[in-house]
């Protein structure tokens, strides 16, 4: 079974450096993504990701990993390969897994800090305007006073699709 001239990717140094070094990988790859944005704009943003993570396999050199043996790539060469059913090959891919889990906790928890521990205020919606993150309307204060007497209407912070109600005076 599977093809010819396919070899399944291996943890060249074992089951320990292949984690950390997978772990250390994705770790540097997801905090650069965190801050390329900001680096060379969103429109470069993937280009600038793909450039970063080849510099990464330049300089590790495939020593103990390869900057290719992510647990994808991994699970599909020991499936076109032909060894998708073996132990070595559940053992190769909980070790790029495992590596990839420990190197993304960390850049998540990077990022979290780097946004304010969580104090941002809402999602950005896609015109890079901050939103109401609960998606609940905001009630009206009934309009200011002008100097007239009368109440003019202050628009409400709502979604477009909600009713807004007035108090009746």
């Amino acid at each position: 079974p599977g093809f010819s001239g396919i070899t399944p990717a291996v943890a060249a140094g074992g089951a320990m450096y292949g984690t950390v070094s997978e772990a250390t990988v994705a770790f540097v790859n997801f905090a650069f993504a965190g801050v390329s944005g900001s680096l060379v704009g969103n429109s470069l943003k993937p280009y600038a990701g793909a450039f970063f993570y080849v510099i990464t396999i330049v300089l590790e050199k495939c020593k103990y990993s390869c900057g290719f043996m992510n647990p994808a790539v991994v699970f599909a060469s020991h499936a076109v390969g032909g060894d998708l059913r073996t132990k070595q090959a559940a053992t190769h891919i909980l070790i790029y897994s495992a590596g990839a889990v420990l190197g993304a906790a960390p850049a998540a928890g990077l990022k979290w800090m780097a946004d304010g521990f969580g104090k941002g205020g809402g999602k950005k919606n896609n015109t890079g305007a901050k939103s109401n993150s609960s998606g609940a309307a905001k009630k009206s204060t009934g309009g200011k006073k002008t100097g007239s007497g009368t109440k003019k209407a202050t628009p409400a912070r709502t979604r477009s699709s909600a009713r807004v109600k007035t108090k009746k005076a």
